[in-house]
């Protein structure tokens, strides 16, 4: 005689390894600090400012930075520690960090929970243009 049980089907809770934890939040939050300290460190040159921007950036926010002009960067400083807006999963957060310009909004990303935040989009606010 064969018994067969029924697969568990999806949920509408997330695993607890799917949830993001305090303190990969804190983690995150620093994350998007850090980078955009960095970011907005626009009175260096290019030759030192993108090696410590690039080391905040995920690979296709690289791409989409790589060749900026610090000295076009309209933020000159961090104004804020930022606040956790979204997080959909362990691996993916948002972050809105106040600037002198305004409120940018930090997308996070990170391969697995163990994995360090990496910068997937720098958004600005919508008053500035950069």
């Amino acid at each position: 005689m064969s018994t067969t049980t029924a697969a568990a089907g999806p949920t509408s809770t997330p695993s607890a390894a799917d949830v993001l934890d305090d303190g990969a939040a804190d983690a995150g939050l620093q994350a998007a600090v850090g980078a955009l300290t960095a970011f907005s460190d626009r009175e260096r040159p290019y030759e030192t400012w993108w090696p410590e921007v690039s080391a905040h950036l995920s690979p296709e926010a690289r791409y989409a930075f790589e060749g900026t002009d610090p000295a076009n960067v309209r933020v000159s400083a961090v104004t804020d520690a930022g606040v956790l807006a979204a997080a959909p999963s362990a691996t993916q957060m948002t972050a809105l960090v106040g600037t002198d310009v305004g409120q940018y909004r930090v997308e996070l990303i990170r391969q697995s929970v163990e994995d360090t935040w990496l910068v997937h989009a720098l958004t600005p606010p919508p008053s500035s243009p950069r």
